[in-house]
């Protein structure tokens, strides 16, 4: 599976399209370089497959509904313990709170297109290598 980054394309040398290069935002190229004046970014949808630099392998598949996440796949997701730790130095059931906030951050991406914690719904769960990214 590869990942898909903002992305430009810009000349290494001037009015010599075979020198194109791709460049990510990620590396902090910013759109006022002197060097690149005017550089605008692409969304990364329409990053190609050949341009891609990180890339992980799919370990396993599942099929689950949705509340069936479990607490260690939620972090797994990117919530983090630094997130949930004024919850916890409270006194707090950690495992709750880490659920509220994912079933929070869930309807902040999904309700709105039809698909509330509460619907249920099936969704395929992949397992990603463990570790760096790799890169081209």
């Amino acid at each position: 599976m590869w990942a898909r980054e903002t992305w430009t394309e810009v000349l290494t040398r001037p009015f010599d399209n075979d020198s194109a290069k791709v460049i990510f935002r990620a590396d902090g190229w910013e759109s006022k370089d002197p060097d690149y004046p005017g550089l605008t970014y692409h969304s990364p949808i329409h990053l190609k497959k050949k341009d891609a630099r990180i890339w992980r392998e799919i370990t396993k598949v599942r099929i689950q509904r949705i509340q069936e996440i479990s607490i260690g796949d939620i972090m797994a997701e990117g919530l983090t313990f630094d997130q949930i730790q004024d919850t916890i130095q409270s006194g707090q059931n950690a495992n709750d709170e880490i659920r509220k906030r994912f079933i929070s951050l869930w309807d902040g991406i999904n309700a709105k297109r039809g698909y509330p914690w509460e619907a249920n719904d099936w969704v395929i769960a992949l397992n990603l290598e463990s570790g760096n990214y790799s890169e081209k």
